[in-house]
């Protein structure tokens, strides 16, 4: 949706310009760098989510044979 692509570009523009800040880059190194960071979080958070569901299923399991023995 047209909602959704201004918040993704908000985002962008607040990442370059902390970025901006914090570095002396031209922009189009600020561009990447900012792209690099972006794919980075969304591998961690990918990470982060398998982690989740592997521990959710391992602690199904443990109420799942909790209840098989009541």
């Amino acid at each position: 949706t047209r909602e959704h692509v201004e918040r993704v570009a908000r985002q962008v523009d607040r990442k370059m310009a902390e970025l901006a800040q914090a570095t002396n880059l031209p922009p189009a190194q600020l561009a990447v760098l900012t792209a690099v960071n972006a794919v980075d979080d969304q591998i961690k958070s990918r990470d982060e989510i398998r982690r989740l569901q592997k521990e959710n299923q391992r602690l199904q399991a443990l109420l799942d044979e909790r209840d098989a023995k009541a």
